[in-house]
């Protein structure tokens, strides 16, 4: 019965009241009448029930035709025996009381016809309000919507990704691209939570040597007597040729070359790479300084840690030393050594020749020299606190009057690939911060020598040393002073924001180069805030002379401020605190021990090595668990929502559309294994692709592929899917025969054709999402499909108490049917339809960078000069970059990700 609050409901004798009602009149005299409320408290008797005198008269339905009247009332409650209101009646008003209401489910009797009029709505009636009845049934409907619904919440998501992470590590360690054969040392990703942040670095800050040099001190030149000897060209000196435009002349050239072929014929010994035929082979006597010659040689020979190891088979002597030094030509006796200390710059020591003759050798900076005496001797042995401090009092008095014989030029070797690898990864958009304690030139001449400085970039350098600062430290106030240099550091921070504001309208890149003392004052509190605004806008970022504990306070500062993934990367111990404050941390296994590799995340043994960790394996491993979450979102939506609209089709009566153990195994066998396959082996494009094309690492950084849009889409695209299977099915199988022999489907038969719908949709829905194809991929997801109806078969002939409705659904039901096999199809198609429709027009009219390259791959124009500049040409535009292709033009925004054809 559609009743509306308002209507005038007639009711007979020995029929129940349908919903509240005020007693308007009766058929009886003095319109009273009899009612029968069991149903509601239990009792028996009759209760007599009265009409107002002001529509007592109301008998014929022709008296109701004009009849108008206003209710009041309270709202409806658990009280059966109490109600207050009152009836407006044209003017008039007339208190209504319980002897006026009939309540819903109480009975007519004694009575041969009455008018009511019914005021409460039917979901609010007071029966509903029946505290016996209420909560029992409000929390047996929450339960039932609970498991029903729970399908919704893709539980076993976590379980799928901890599976797809250990898988994603594994392939990380047996990468052999990342082997390096030299040690025996391959690639180990030493936790598996952070797979997918390699694919979403913002920030490198790496260490300087061992981490991009090879932490190997090689001695290539020396200066004696006025005269520079050594053939040999540092990387350094080539990177300042290329810097200053002027390329190193052919002489030089061809005496590289003449020292490499020399290299590769004479044994290699450690640390020892000069070669210049006017020393070596005692060519030096003929020198025009031969005396100064020989005593510089001698003062290598001696004045030195070295020690002398004999290999047991051959009988040759080796020497493991801090410096590359030579085998001593005569026998000293070593008296005293002055070991080196950071203060003193230099060491000397103390000797005896065979003749008896006393001699001081000093080697280090150039400062001046002197003998030395008892006072040394006491000093050391002296057992106070300021020991240190009086064998230095010693040696500055003692070492003085010295005459300079020569200098010493040692290399220390960048590591191979490290300037292609640094190229790599700038063209991909990240930022790279190097933290070194070396000072401010050697520091720049190495950015220049491993491309983190790039011809045309500006520098913005932030220094101590300054003249005016130099000044401020004589000040005999420390702390005006302090105050004097850090306003002088704000200055210049300020100045740098300043032209980095100026520059953003140039493609020009701005360098950001600061020392030791000045990013004390600039890790400050009421200062860092500033100088990181200044820096993250920086291509690149040198701090020289930086301690562990600056790597580690910049690291954190770079993490917490920006909100971005920050890598951190070293080799040695000093590295640890930097290691650990960042995001990921990446070891270098080299020859300063273990204690940044224990320290680390992922381990590498060379810094080249990076770029495929991330480029590659980072993108690669933040497209797959992007994708896995977003289909294991679809996949659930899209099952749950059926069992949704079938619960709205049933009146919420709590009977699921599918058999128990359909529900149970959907996300254990039907449609697990190809979302894990997803995880490990899908490519968008290859490994080559990755590294030839940088910039599409950006989709990660700007995370692309897992922004709240992508998630709502993919939803969507489950509840479409969910939509179209449950209402396909019903309208084909509700109203009409199922089979030829006129049987009408039941909920056996819509509960499996619905589930097979969900298994064929979900798992072709993979199929296309789907770049890179495997054996693995092709038997999980139609494997999948064909085990579903294996299971329908052999799940059916099991007795009926156990297969309960899936009992013979498949044998005797479905299959003989065509309606069945018709339903599938088309419901597999038109829910396919949308996705393949908004790929395709994606695909031509707003395609992401990875489907740009998969379409330039697809065309096989893949080595054409002007694709493989793309990159180069992009990074120096600021808005949009339009790379000519043939006929084409690709237009790149600002991100560099939404790429267009204009043909």
């Amino acid at each position: 019965m559609d009743l509306k609050v308002g209507d005038i409901v007639k009711v007979e004798k020995d029929e129940f009241f349908p919903a509240d009602l005020i007693l308007l009149s009766s058929s009886y005299e003095e319109a009273v009448c009899y009612v029968e409320t069991m149903n509601l408290d239990g009792e028996t008797n009759l209760k007599l029930k009265q009409a107002l005198g002001a529509t007592s008269n109301l008998h014929e339905d022709s008296s109701f035709r004009d009849f108008r009247t206003l209710i009041r009332c309270e709202d409806p409650n658990a009280n059966l025996y109490s109600f207050i209101g009152n009836m407006e009646l044209g003017e008039q008003q007339y208190p209504l009381s319980p002897q006026q209401l009939l309540l819903r489910d109480s009975k007519e009797d004694l009575d041969n016809g009455m008018m009511k009029r019914w005021y409460l709505r039917p979901d609010s009636t007071t029966v509903y309000y029946d505290p016996k009845r209420a909560p029992a049934a409000a929390v047996l409907h929450f339960l039932t919507a609970l498991m029903l619904y729970s399908y919704l919440i893709p539980i076993s998501l976590y379980v799928s990704i901890e599976i797809v992470k250990v898988l994603q590590s594994i392939f990380i360690n047996q990468d052999l691209n990342m082997y390096y054969e030299e040690a025996d040392k391959p690639a180990r990703a030493r936790t598996s939570n952070l797979n997918e942040e390699l694919g979403q670095v913002d920030t490198i800050l790496s260490d300087k040597t061992g981490t991009l040099t090879c932490n190997s001190m090689e001695f290539i030149k020396c200066s004696v007597a006025g005269t520079s000897y050594g053939r040999g060209v540092t990387e350094v000196e080539r990177a300042m040729a290329k810097r200053k435009g002027s390329p190193l002349p052919q002489e030089e050239i061809e005496e590289e070359a003449h020292v490499e072929e020399q290299t590769e014929q004479k044994p290699s010994i450690k640390g020892f790479n000069f070669v210049d035929e006017r020393i070596t082979n005692g060519h030096w006597v003929n020198e025009p300084r031969a005396d100064v010659i020989h005593k510089f040689l001698r003062l290598l020979a001696i004045c030195h840690t070295a020690i002398p190891e004999i290999d047991e088979e051959s009988g040759r002597v080796t020497y493991e030393a801090e410096s590359p030094d030579e085998a001593a030509f005569e026998i000293y006796q070593l008296l005293h050594i002055i070991e080196f200390s950071s203060s003193r710059k230099r060491m000397s020591v103390i000797v005896r020749n065979e003749e008896g003759k006393l001699l001081l050798l000093c080697k280090g900076a150039d400062r001046k020299y002197s003998e030395f005496n008892r006072e040394f001797t006491e000093a050391k042995n002296s057992v106070s606190s300021e020991r240190e401090e009086m064998i230095e009092e010693v040696a500055a008095k003692t070492e003085r009057d010295l005459i300079l014989l020569g200098a010493t030029a040692v290399e220390d070797k960048l590591q191979n690939g490290v300037p292609e690898c640094i190229d790599k990864l700038a063209q991909a958009g990240i930022k790279i911060w190097v933290l070194t304690g070396d000072k401010m030139e050697t520091a720049i001449n190495i950015g220049f020598a491993c491309s983190l400085l790039r011809q045309g970039m500006k520098q913005v350098t932030i220094s101590s040393e300054t003249p005016e600062n130099k000044a401020l430290q004589k000040m005999e106030d420390k702390d005006a002073a302090a105050a004097a240099s850090k306003a002088s550091i704000l200055r210049q921070i300020s100045e740098g924001k300043e032209l980095l504001t100026a520059s953003s309208e140039s493609p020009e890149a701005l360098a950001l180069i600061i020392d030791g003392n000045s990013l004390a004052y600039a890790l400050h509190d009421d200062v860092k805030d500033k100088f990181l605004e200044l820096a993250i806008g920086c291509a690149s970022v040198i701090c020289c002379r930086s301690s562990p504990k600056q790597k580690a306070l910049v690291t954190r500062l770079v993490k917490t401020k920006t909100g971005n993934t920050t890598l951190a990367i070293g080799d040695g111990a000093n590295d640890v605190g930097m290691l650990q404050e960042a995001d990921i941390g990446v070891g270098i296994s080299g020859v300063e021990g273990m204690q940044a590799v224990m320290s680390s995340d992922f381990a590498i043994a060379q810094f080249r090595y990076l770029e495929r960790l991330l480029l590659v394996h980072g993108h690669w491993c933040y497209r797959r668990i992007s994708s896995m979450i977003c289909y294991f979102f679809y996949k659930n939506i899209a099952f749950g929502f059926t069992l949704f609209f079938y619960e709205a089709y049933a009146s919420f009566s709590g009977q699921p559309a599918y058999n128990d153990w359909f529900l149970s195994l959907y996300n254990v066998f039907f449609t697990s294994l190809p979302v894990i396959a997803l995880g490990v082996f899908d490519q968008d494009v290859s490994a080559r692709f990755c590294l030839k094309f940088p910039l599409l690492y950006q989709e990660g950084v700007q995370n692309v592929l897992f922004s709240w849009l992508r998630i709502f889409g993919w939803a969507f695209n489950g509840v479409l899917s969910a939509t179209l299977i449950f209402f396909f099915s019903i309208s084909a199988m509700e109203h009409q025969a199922f089979n030829k022999g006129g049987k009408v489907a039941g909920l056996e038969i819509l509960g499996a054709t619905m589930y097979t719908c969900v298994v064929w949709v979900v798992n072709c829905q993979m199929a296309l999402s789907i770049s890179y194809f495997t054996y693995i991929q092709h038997l999980f997801i139609w494997g999948g499909i064909v085990f579903w109806y294996i299971f329908l078969m052999a799940y059916g002939a099991i007795d009926p108490n156990i297969s309960t409705t899936a009992y013979k659904v498949f044998i005797e039901a479905c299959a003989p049917a065509a309606s069945y096999w018709l339903i599938t199809f088309f419901v597999l198609i038109s829910s396919l339809l949308p996705y393949f429709t908004y790929s395709a027009i994606q695909m031509r009219f707003f395609p992401l960078y990875h489907q740009m390259i998969q379409w330039i791959r697809s065309d096989g124009q893949t080595e054409d000069p002007e694709y493989c500049h793309m990159i180069l040409l992009q990074r120096k535009a600021s808005h949009c970059t339009y790379v000519t292709q043939s006929s084409s033009v690709v237009v790149l925004d600002k991100k560099g990700l939404q790429v267009g054809i204009v043909g």
